[in-house]
């Protein structure tokens, strides 16, 4: 049986899979199988995974002759046919460094119940660029899975890309793992907060993965739409029932407060706006509260700066 089963899932990322596949292949350490799924891809993706379909390391090789509509579908899949005791979900548009699997394995070794753990990765562009510098320390953090999602997931998705995780693979079956394809984009986010309250989690604060963003990212998407909040509240709901706790009055102003921030940003349709109210009045009330006070101390906020700056308040 291999340590990990890397599962890579393809949707027409034929100019970046060669990159991806090489950079499984040539990891440091090789105990591990391959498996290769496309979505009925309609690039040249199929003829560059045929090319590996008898390399030694590839176990499984599966092309959808329809397109399965979610990619969480085939994270599924993917996990669904891996015999490793960990699973390493590596998008076809990233590439890992070549000690990814030999230091992620070596830190997961050193502590008990990890069942998830993951590094950092590089924001690249298209073009192969490093988008920015990475704050790197090399220090290792350890965390209690529940007191993790209470820290961190319990407000966004601070694990912003799955190819920089290895995943217990019994731990991902034992999880409702099938809720996460009725999910358009944040499927990821609701997975790690399953598999996160089974037990421990390791965070290595070293790029040892190639994140390539673009305009099809998922997570730039969910963003951009402000499927993040009518999804996230979902996630906020499932968090609230599996730990039979309410969710504190900061958690909820942490959420109007990125709401407010998003909606500024990317802003979002009177219409998209509305869905997400609507949610919020549904499932989570104070946040709506919240939402439309902190968005009216911001427009004051900024009345007010904009007549300091026209000499308006001058003398008071």
């Amino acid at each position: 049986m291999p340590r990990v089963s890397v599962i890579v899932p393809n949707y027409n990322h034929a100019e970046f899979l060669e990159q991806r596949i090489e950079s499984i292949l040539n990891q440091t350490c090789q105990d591990f199988e391959l498996i290769l799924l496309d979505d009925n891809s309609t690039d040249e993706s199929i003829a560059i995974l045929h090319r590996y379909k008898h390399h030694p390391k590839v176990s499984q090789w599966v092309v959808n002759s329809v397109n399965s509509g979610s990619p969480f579908v085939q994270w599924n899949l993917g996990v669904s046919l891996a015999k490793g005791e960990y699973v390493w979900i590596a998008e076809s548009d990233d590439w890992a460094e070549l000690t990814f699997l030999e230091e992620m394995l070596s830190v997961v070794d050193r502590f008990k119940g990890v069942v998830l753990a993951y590094s950092l990765a590089k924001y690249i562009n298209r073009n192969g660029e490093e988008a920015w510098k990475m704050n790197e320390t090399n220090a290792t953090q350890f965390f209690q899975g529940k007191e993790y999602v209470r820290r961190f997931l319990i407000n966004a998705n601070v694990i912003y890309n799955v190819s920089m995780t290895l995943i217990h693979r019994e731990s991902y079956m034992k999880t409702e793992y099938r809720l996460i394809e009725s999910m358009k984009l944040c499927g990821d986010w609701l997975l790690y907060v399953m598999i996160c309250l089974q037990g421990n989690v390791v965070c290595v604060n070293k790029a040892l993965s190639n994140y390539r963003m673009h305009d099809t990212n998922t997570s730039a998407t969910a963003e951009k739409k402000g499927l993040s909040f009518l999804e996230g509240f979902r996630i906020l709901s499932y968090i609230r029932f599996r730990e039979n706790r309410p969710i504190r009055l900061s958690e909820y102003f942490s959420w109007a407060k990125q709401w407010v921030k998003y909606q500024r940003k990317f802003g979002f349709s009177s219409e998209v706006n509305s869905k997400i109210i609507k949610q919020a009045f549904k499932d989570h009330f104070a946040v709506l509260i919240f939402y439309f006070g902190y968005r009216l101390y911001y427009k004051l906020k900024n009345v007010n700066d904009s007549s300091k700056d026209f000499g308006i308040n001058a003398g008071l």
